[in-house]
């Protein structure tokens, strides 16, 4: 399972060993440098010496060495060695330690003289340095070797103004390759230390610097259904998980909406269900009561089959406006004539109109033609004027159109007493009615919402006005309708074109 502690933390170990790491080979390469080269320096210096006890007395050069003053070239527990070569010549002098063992003749000027390697003749590792340097000439006019000790210079030797003397100079590396190895011991060390208080101090502050999300996952664990109204809120918050904390209020907020919505609706349909189910016992009861009474039988029948009807409406109301709320029903688009169409919805209602005193004018066109789904708008018009027929205040239903450029508006206007201004913002909204106005048991309360949905729906919109006690909606159908849904087998839309 991925884990954002385990990724952070993995993430970071491994780029504080890679640091570490880099860190380490570049310390010990410049530490490690720095000592060859100290040890170099030394070696340099003891080359330098043996270099200076070469001396030229004309045709003849002494060497004076002494294995008092350099005891290590003599033996010993650690002895070092030596090799000196004149000029060109193939002799070459060598330390007692070498016992008649030759070395390579390898050698730099003094600027820059040459270093290497090597195993030293008891097998030890040791390192070398070959250094040609200037032979001393001492100022003596007599050119005979008084002590004897000196070698004999041939003429073409003699006569060379500039001799040199190439001097090698060899000697054990234990003890360099000891501190070398410390080093990295050490740097190994430090290194592991290092890395331990590492993941120690990472695992800390990754779980410091996550338990914001650690919070934020435990309020929002702590929500359900009743506590929907609870909000994590930006207090406090990280930077980076603010914009996270105002989305998920926001959802919440919706979703407290929307479970609000549910209720009311469950709680209004409860309510709608009522009262027929209440008639249907009372029929029941009445039945039962007089069982031989054949008039009463048929009148209660009679009751139950109406009953049974304005709850199938009322069920098939609910069931049409969900449907098109989930994008499940799909408009079948074609040119409808809006005058034949109105007359055609009206005729259901003509009869409750006149018990009413209500009549109907349709002063719509005979020309006036939209492209919209025949079907659904019918539900549209039939909600509009059953809503007309049922609860307007007298006088007359009043069906026009007004077109501008190329869009077509539709008005169905009526007289009402009972509506107020504020009542606007909750008329579509499902099962609102307006207390005594909307409380006889014969509708559904989803008329106006049904209006504003499938309107919707189909690309058309829905407005009510209320002016000097005349309630209006409007359906406006514009030219260029936008996409309408298709509904999907799993329930979710998508789209299409509003024209076929």
């Amino acid at each position: 399972m991925n884990s954002i502690r385990r990724q952070l933390t993995l993430s970071l170990l491994i780029g504080s060993v890679v640091v570490l790491g880099v860190a380490g080979v570049i310390l010990h390469g410049s530490v490690g440098d720095a000592l060859v080269d100290q040890f170099d320096v030394g070696m340099h210096a003891r080359a330098r010496a043996l270099g200076a006890l070469v001396e030229r007395e004309g045709i003849y050069v002494e060497f004076n060495y002494s294995e008092e003053t350099l005891p290590e070239y003599a033996g010993g527990d650690d002895p070092s060695y030596f090799t000196l070569w004149l000029a060109d010549l193939p002799d070459a002098m060598t330390s007692p330690t070498l016992a008649g063992v030759a070395f390579e003749r390898h050698s730099g000027p003094t600027d820059a003289p040459a270093f290497w390697d090597l195993d030293l003749p008891d097998g030890r590792p040791g390192r070398a340095i070959g250094i040609d340097l200037p032979v001393v000439l001492e100022d003596d006019d007599d050119d005979d070797d008084e002590d004897g000790e000196g070698a004999l210079l041939d003429s073409a030797t003699a006569a060379q103004a500039d001799l040199h003397v190439t001097v090698l100079v060899a000697a054990s590396r234990e003890k360099l390759d000891e501190q070398l190895a410390a080093l990295g011991g050490g740097l190994l060390f430090a290194g592991a230390t290092a890395l331990l208080l590492l993941l120690l101090g990472v695992t800390l502050a990754v779980r410091r610097g996550l338990k914001p999300i650690d919070r934020l996952a435990k309020a929002v664990a702590a929500v359900d259904a009743t506590s929907l109204s609870t909000r994590v809120g930006s207090d406090g918050v990280p930077e980076e998980l603010r914009a996270f904390t105002v989305t998920l209020d926001e959802l919440f907020e919706r979703l407290e909406a929307s479970f609000a919505k549910e209720r009311r609706m469950t709680a209004a349909m409860a309510h709608e269900l009522r009262t027929p189910i209440a008639e249907l016992r009372t029929a029941s009861d009445v039945a039962r009561t007089w069982p031989d009474d054949d008039a009463m039988v048929d009148e209660v029948v009679a009751t139950a089959g109406d009953v049974a009807q304005r709850m199938g409406d009322s069920i098939e109301s609910l069931m049409r406006y969900c449907r098109l709320e989930a994008g499940q029903a799909r408009p079948e688009i074609e040119d409808v004539a809006l005058h034949a169409l109105l007359d055609e919805c009206w005729k259901p209602y003509a009869e409750l109109a006149d018990e009413r005193g209500v009549r109907f004018l349709n002063e719509v066109g005979a020309d006036a033609v939209v492209a919209s789904d025949r079907g659904l708008l019918g539900v549209v018009f039939g909600n509009l004027l059953h809503n007309a027929a049922s609860f307007a205040s007298g006088g007359v239903i009043v069906a026009a159109v007004d077109q501008e450029h190329r869009s077509v508006t539709v008005v169905v206007a009526n007289h009402s007493d009972d509506l107020e201004a504020g009542d606007l913002e909750h008329i579509s909204e499902p099962f609102w009615r307006k207390d005594h106005a909307r409380s006889d048991g014969r509708h559904s309360g989803l008329g106006l919402t049904l209006v504003s949905s499938i309107a919707a729906v189909l690309g058309h919109r829905a407005s009510f006005k209320l002016e000097d006690g005349c309630f209006s909606v409007s359906i406006r159908f514009d030219p260029a309708a936008p996409a309408v849904p298709e509904p999907s087998e799993n329930g979710h839309s998508r789209q299409l074109s509003a024209r076929p």
